[in-house]
């Protein structure tokens, strides 16, 4: 939401030609500030909330909001998704609001306002982009669906089946395949589609951003893990080795490469794959280096070296304490068909 009002104050010269369309312009600004503080607010005391005893959360609730009354069932947190939810509803119909108000000006004065409403219109557009794309920040292992639908918008497709579904967004600059179970992320995966586009690779323990780094670059912090080759496409994936903040999650993560994402080298090291020495024992190489997790070049075959000097376009968040408590036929039914081994097992997209 931030990002949409810097690229609309950014804006405001081009409105300034009309009248009307500067005041409406401002007037939506004015309302967008105030929703977000709003909810920047309730976030942060979300936050907050889930650090106290069940016991003291509503108290704490009533001394930063004031008189609140909860319906039966509903949680001081529930409450606070809620009307965070509600900001945003409102939000959209004020965009909706100036959307109209830029059509009937332009009905009225067609020549100065259209151009107007252009820029206006490409401004918001970026804007959205830019928001999506920072949505990445905060999507992670026990999301629920509508809040990932509240960053993202909703899915271009979903597949049910049963309490398990799996989810798939697609973003200008990233594709992003996600796994629910009972209406949370147990695992999910993000594709680079955009080759200006280096989201960073914290959440996957490497200190980096995606296109920026080939696997070997990375050295010891990942180890072979799962290798695809068809007549139209390379795939290959990388584990990072845990560190005390993924062991603390119980996160298995990946990184991947595919032709499904955009490919950021302008030169593909893996031509003449087939060709190479190793490549007819890849397999079973990287099958053994996984079982070990050693990613030591000493004594590694040229093929495998060559999809190392691939960059991942890719990475993947599965599994984890969060979702420690999913019974096991649940977890059954993300394996199916989805590796639970490897990101790979994303890569059918629709």
């Amino acid at each position: 939401m931030w990002e949409v009002l810097k690229q609309a104050w950014s804006a405001i010269p081009s409105t300034a030609t009309s009248n009307r369309a500067l005041i409406a312009y401002c007037l939506t600004i004015i309302a967008w500030t105030v929703i977000a503080f709003r909810v920047k607010r309730n976030q942060n005391l979300l936050g907050s909330l889930e650090k106290l005893p069940e016991k003291d959360r509503f108290i704490a609730l009533q001394a930063e909001m004031g008189a609140v009354r909860l319906r039966e069932g509903l949680s001081p947190a529930d409450w606070l998704r809620s009307r965070t939810q509600l900001y945003y509803f409102v939000a959209f119909i004020v965009l909706c609001a100036l959307v109209l108000g830029l059509f009937l000006i332009a009905a009225y004065a067609p020549a100065k306002s259209a151009s107007v409403g252009k820029e206006i219109q490409s401004a918001l557009q970026s804007a959205t982009q830019q928001s999506q794309d920072s949505a990445l920040e905060d999507i992670d292992i026990g999301a629920t669906s509508e809040f990932i639908n509240s960053k993202l918008g909703p899915p271009k497709t979903i597949s049910p089946n049963g309490s398990v579904s799996l989810a798939f967004y697609s973003l200008p600059n990233y594709y992003l395949s996600a796994v629910f179970v009972e209406n949370q992320v147990y695992k999910y995966l993000v594709t680079s589609r955009n080759a200006n586009f280096h989201p960073e690779l914290r959440k996957v323990g490497i200190e980096n951003k995606l296109g920026l780094v080939s696997f070997s670059d990375l050295g010891d912090s990942t180890y072979p893990r799962y290798f695809n080759i068809s007549s139209k496409d390379v795939q290959y994936a990388e584990r990072v080795l845990w560190s005390m903040s993924n062991a603390a999650r119980g996160s298995n993560l990946d990184l991947c490469y595919s032709g499904v994402g955009v490919d950021y080298d302008t030169e593909s090291p893996t031509a003449g794959l087939m060709g190479m020495p190793g490549f007819s024992d890849i397999e079973q190489e990287i099958q053994k280096r996984a079982d070990s997790m050693d990613s030591n070049e000493a004594g590694m075959s040229e093929a495998l070296k060559a999809l190392r000097k691939l960059k991942p376009n890719s990475y993947a968040v599965l599994g984890g304490n969060a979702m420690a408590d999913i019974p096991d036929d649940v977890v059954e039914k993300t394996e199916d068909p989805f590796r639970n081994d490897s990101c790979l097992g994303y890569y059918d997209l629709p």
